[in-house]
């Protein structure tokens, strides 16, 4: 090889290294899993995020329950998550409010030169809790026939009336 081409080779070499110093290193987002995926007032609920990648001090969940019927969002509540493994964060919510149509959270991180968030307020929308029967509502009535109270509003009524028809003679 001549003195050239050995003189191009390092100003490559010295260009290819200088490259790889100023541009910085892209790290992978980090990821959640909840479970369960669509959970119901009232029950636990798990987050696992894979915050590998990062310098992670200390993570914390940030949750609020909301009601969309009615616009009112509960106070939320800070949670400290575990170090599971290396860089897996792990905690367990259960959820309060019985009447909540949704929740939304954070991810905050310290990472020791200042703190980070992600999924910031993601949304997560609650299935209907379901009774023992299996049906949907509130346990309010006593029977999920429609108009089934005017039967009883009917025979009370002529009832009365032939009561007032009786004193009348």
């Amino acid at each position: 090889m001549s003195k050239k081409n050995i003189a191009k080779i390092i100003q490559l070499i010295i260009v290819w290294s200088l490259i790889l110093q100023v541009v910085p290193v892209i790290q992978a987002e980090p990821t959640i899993q909840i479970t369960p995926t669509k959970p119901e007032p009232e029950s636990d609920v798990t987050f696992e995020v894979d915050l590998t990648g990062e310098n992670v001090q200390n993570a914390y969940l940030w949750i609020q329950e909301c009601n969309a019927n009615t616009g009112i969002c509960y106070t939320n509540d800070n949670i400290s998550m575990i170090d599971t493994s290396s860089g897996i964060y792990e905690t367990t919510y259960t959820l309060e409010h019985d009447d909540a149509t949704y929740f939304q959270y954070s991810i905050i991180v310290d990472t020791g030169s200042g703190w980070r968030t992600f999924f910031e307020q993601t949304k997560i929308n609650l299935a209907e809790a379901s009774n023992s029967n299996g049906n949907t509502n509130n346990g309010d009535s006593e029977s999920d026939t429609p108009g089934f109270e005017f039967v009883a509003l009917f025979i009370s009524v002529i009832f009365i009336l032939l009561i007032m028809h009786r004193r009348k003679r």
